[in-house]
């Protein structure tokens, strides 16, 4: 019962309900109360209770837990909820799109809940004139007021894409478990995304949820009139056959094809959100209620990079939109996971299946994808090759010295024969010098011997044959010793002749 909670501030308040700040008497803990301001109309209440019922049975960490569901002492229905201190996607591009910090202050952000009503107004107006600290997710912790502030840095667009990316993912996670209890959101915008302040992300506001292959609430639908509100998304979720935000609205949803409705109509909405990241507007810009209708209903809507002309949209993102939000169903990503699956994708450098890449881009993928990988192989690279050309250079080096020293040995050997046979004929020639010795000796002897007996001879004019026959052997026998040996023969010759 309501009497268990003490009440606090009103923190938002909407056409049929308000969330007011209440802690647990027993427990101790704050939560949210979210309650129903005109529960005498039967479809306002059946709505209220289909919310409370459902969002119940949905455990998963990024979908707000129920605490209790009960009347409070005038009778109207509550229910009690995870009390979320942070701020709204909405606003969070809102900041992006005005230059403002996205950072938070826990005073000025007032206490965002799980219990914020769809197109709730915040009562606590967020200041533009402070200065924070230009985080993305988290808010900041307060500092003291400088004398002379400064103004705030301006956030890093790369970090800022990556971390709404990051919490457009766990969004997909809550839409996925939904799908698998076949429920079906049918609301799924910026203004329903709430982000806290330690990086929590909760998807908001199941109040016009449907369990696919079931009718709808007779109670919502006894109208069967559709009509829509203006808020500040443009349009608000109406009550009748069309429910949900034009703005963000899958064509089926905006025609009120029920039968057609299933979970790639969350996934039409999941695209509108990521072209809200990208472009930091709706994919349908504001207009006539009906107008706007009737270009959800078609699918009207102009690409990312046309939408937003000067800020850096990436082409795989736009990809990824242009797939999501596709008018045909069966054209549009088949699950929740598998459009989350391309922007992790995309934030771990891997290729997505939607994009269509040249082949230098492929390349560039790969590198981004094996950065790590990449600039270690460009480290070790250089001294591989070094070491590969070291070794080859000494191996050639080692090649050629036992080259150089072989050549050398056969040189070696080479001179070693040369020497050797040097020194065979010069024995040879000595050999041969001392054999001629001794043949010129033996023909001076015998020059000799032939001389003493010509010198008994007397020349005898009348008769000097005999003479001459004495002595021209003994002249041929000196000759022949001179031919032998010139030197010693000659010298022993002039040594006989001077005797």
């Amino acid at each position: 019962t309501a009497a268990k909670y003490e009440f606090g501030k009103v923190i938002g308040r909407g056409g049929m309900g308000e969330v007011t700040v209440a802690t647990d008497r027993f427990l101790r803990r704050n939560v949210a109360i979210k309650t129903l301001l005109t529960p005498d109309r039967p479809d306002v209440r059946a709505k209220f209770l289909h919310e409370a019922k459902l969002t119940g049975q949905l455990e998963h960490p990024n979908i707000v837990p129920v605490h209790e569901v009960g009347t409070d002492a005038d009778g109207r229905p509550f229910m009690a909820m995870k009390r979320i201190k942070g701020r709204s996607l909405r606003d969070i591009l809102r900041s992006l799109a005005d230059g403002t910090p996205t950072g938070l202050e826990l005073d000025d952000v007032g206490d965002t809940t799980a219990g914020a009503v769809s197109g709730m107004t915040r009562l606590t107006a967020r200041s533009r004139s402070r200065r924070s600290q230009p985080l993305v997710i988290r808010p900041n912790v307060r500092h003291a007021p400088d004398p002379e502030p400064e103004e705030p840095n301006e956030p890093d667009p790369l970090l800022v894409l990556n971390k709404l990316l990051d919490a457009f993912k766990k969004v997909c996670d809550a839409a996925a478990y939904a799908h698998n209890r076949k429920i079906i959101h049918r609301d799924i915008k910026p203004a329903n995304i709430m982000v806290g302040e330690f990086g929590e992300v909760q998807l908001m506001d199941w109040g016009i949820s449907k369990v696919h292959g079931k009718p709808e609430l007779a109670a919502m639908d006894e109208s069967g009139e559709a009509f829509v509100l203006p808020d500040l998304e443009g349009l608000r979720t109406g009550h009748g056959t069309v429910k949900g935000t034009p703005a963000y609205m899958a064509p089926e949803q905006a025609r009120g094809e029920i039968d057609k409705i299933d979970h790639r109509t969350d996934i039409y909405a999941l695209g509108g959100v990521l072209y809200s990241i990208l472009t930091l507007e709706a994919p349908i810009e504001r207009g006539n209620p009906q107008e706007m209708l009737a270009r959800a209903a078609r699918a009207q809507f102009v690409r990312p990079s046309e939408r937003a002309p000067n800020r850096v949209i990436p082409r795989e993102l736009e990809a990824v939109v242009m797939k999501a939000m596709h008018r045909d169903p069966k054209s549009r990503y088949q699950s929740a996971l598998e459009l989350r699956g391309e922007v992790d994708a995309y934030l771990h450098g891997r290729m997505l299946n939607a994009a269509k890449y040249a082949a230098w881009e492929l390349v560039r993928r790969w590198a981004r994808r094996h950065r790590r990988r990449l600039v270690l192989t460009l480290v070790a690279l250089p001294i591989a090759i070094g070491l590969a050309f070291g070794g080859i250079y000494f191996g050639f080096r080692s090649i050629h010295e036992a080259r150089v020293r072989s050549e050398e040995q056969r040189l070696a050997r080479a001179e070693a024969v040369i020497a050797e046979t040097e020194a065979e004929r010069e024995e040879s020639a000595r050999e041969l010098s001392q054999a001629r010795l001794i043949q010129a000796g033996l023909r001076y002897r015998e020059a000799r011997s032939r001389r003493v007996e010509a010198e008994k001879l007397t020349f005898d004019p009348e008769r000097p044959e005999s003479w001459f026959e004495a002595w021209i052997p003994n002249l041929l026998e000196l000759a022949q010793a001179i031919r032998i040996s010139p030197v010693t023969s000659l010298t022993n010759t002039l040594q006989s002749f001077a005797h």
